[in-house]
């Protein structure tokens, strides 16, 4: 999976994601996260970006915004959402981020 420069988006499952199922219940949909996207503390300091800044991230043609979430534990090169946050990808892919200005 390695791509030299490049940044893989990892989608990951979350118990309370914002699928059809948690989305249509009044109790559980409060307690599903907002889109978010992690990242690696090396990868956002090469990008410039720091947490909670606003990020674009484009797969596929179509861009999600979302603030910024820089965690250590990520693997470098790896870009980390919720399946089922709103961004339209089920196995990695190759993603560009850019600083929201």
């Amino acid at each position: 999976m390695p791509t030299r420069g490049k940044l893989w988006l990892i989608p990951i499952k979350k118990l309370y994601d914002r699928s059809v199922t948690v989305r249509s219940s009044s109790i559980l949909e409060p307690r599903s996260a907002s889109l978010q996207i992690r990242i690696n503390s090396q990868d956002a300091e090469r990008l410039g970006i720091e947490s909670g800044n606003a990020i674009s991230l484009s797969i596929n043609g179509s861009t999600y915004k979302a603030p910024a979430s820089i965690e250590k534990h990520i693997p470098k090169g790896q870009v980390i959402v919720d399946r089922g946050s709103g961004v339209a990808v089920v196995e990695p892919v190759v993603v560009e981020l850019k600083l929201v200005k």
